[in-house]
């Protein structure tokens, strides 16, 4: 075996990570789009249907979860690219991982620019988002080139901090809640599975990156992974039903129940605190992302990657192009390919 990767081996193995920070990053990867992106989007079209929405999504997003769990298996001590390097001939090799590489910057190219665009509109509306995204780019850089146990301790402090704020949201909107909002269930006209497409594409398919991760293959882990996954979507599924019986989806609008409810004993609004949260999750899968890709490259290509990157997603903020095929892109690149990949047998 060469030289080099038994040394990424050894670097690995002295870099485990704990079981409160695989539970913290698999919180933040799942949570990392709901607030700014599934959320306005699931409700708006589902309406009442939307708990149905989220309870399918999460139910068939295990598929994906124990996929990735399966392949976490088969990586054991090595980086999934070279798990793919030492496992397929070289042209499926390389046009596996061109394919993985290529649509991560792809998704962290519209994290980034969501990111700058989330932090222009919500706080800095007259500056410039070239010098916003300047400002956010460089912390990135700075903690993608450290340990990764930088980024799993931060996530651990950012985790009780959210946790925090999301009860205090939830007391806050239980006194608001009217029950009579949660029926009908099938007067509108939904498209329920184009939303669970989109809640599992945004926010179960990010759980790739736990293979970024260098996370020991064990019974316990595979326990705090899978109840991370599970805690986290019934939070999910417990603020899409305080939406539902708080909005009268015939009457008034599915965005602004955030702003309408205050915050108990405090003049703000909900809505503050679940800004500072999506803040937080964005902030997590940037940097989990940049990890991974970080893993293909060397400094200097490294360095360049990042400038391309940040030149592009202004590019996006200023012609505000749409990205329509994002969602397929991510079910061949985290859904097809790792399957792929897990029905490999080992050599």
């Amino acid at each position: 075996m060469p030289k080099r990767i038994l040394l990424e081996r050894v670097i690995i193995l002295n870099k485990r990570i704990s079981s409160i920070e695989i539970f913290c990053i698999c919180y933040f990867l799942i949570r990392s789009s709901f607030f700014n992106l599934t959320l306005n989007s699931i409700l708006k079209s589902s309406k009442n249907n939307s708990i149905s929405v989220l309870i399918i999504s999460s139910l068939l997003g295990l598929i994906p979860l124990f996929i990735y769990i399966t392949i976490l298996k088969k990586i054991k001590n090595n980086s999934l690219k070279n798990y793919i390097d030492n496992n397929f001939t070289k042209l499926p090799a390389k046009t596996i991982n061109y394919i993985i590489f290529i649509s991560s910057i792809f998704f962290l190219i519209l994290l980034f620019s969501n990111y700058t665009l989330y932090i222009k509109n919500e706080y800095l509306e007259d500056m410039s988002p070239i010098l916003i995204s300047l400002s956010i780019m460089i912390p990135f850089v700075y903690i993608s080139l450290k340990k990764i146990t930088v980024l799993t301790r931060t996530s651990v402090i950012l985790f009780f901090i959210s946790v925090l704020f999301t009860l205090i949201s939830f007391i806050s909107l239980i006194f608001k809640v009217d029950f009579s909002n949660i029926l009908p269930f099938t007067v509108y006209n939904t498209n329920i599975s184009k939303n669970v497409l989109l809640y599992i594409g945004f926010n179960i398919l990010p759980l790739f990156f736990l293979l970024t991760l260098p996370i020991n293959y064990n019974k316990q882990n595979i326990k705090i992974i899978v109840s991370s996954y599970i805690t986290t979507n019934f939070l999910l599924i417990f603020i899409i039903l305080l939406n539902v019986l708080i909005s009268n989806f015939s009457n008034s609008s599915t965005t602004n129940i955030f702003k309408e409810v205050s915050i108990i004993g405090y003049s703000g609004n909900i809505e503050a605190l679940l800004s500072i949260q999506t803040i937080f999750d964005l902030f997590i899968i940037i940097s989990t992302t940049l990890f991974f890709i970080r893993k293909y490259l060397n400094t200097k290509d490294f360095y360049i990657i990042m400038l391309c990157i940040y030149i592009v997603s202004n590019l996006v903020i200023y012609t505000k192009i749409t990205f329509k095929y994002t969602l397929p892109l991510l079910y061949i690149s985290f859904l097809f390919i790792p399957f792929l990949i897990s029905l490999k047998r080992d050599d």
